[in-house]
């Protein structure tokens, strides 16, 4: 079963999405925490 290069570019661009929102909410929830304990 030979694996398409189109295949092989969708899944890594989904994980690299997958990967990108995950790091945006952590982002987010650490400001949140920063701007809590800093005000």
């Amino acid at each position: 079963m030979p694996r398409h290069p189109c295949l092989t570019l969708v899944a890594v661009l989904g994980w690299l999405g997958l990967t990108v929102q995950v790091y945006l909410v952590l982002l987010a929830r650490w400001q949140e925490q920063a701007s809590l304990i800093g005000g």
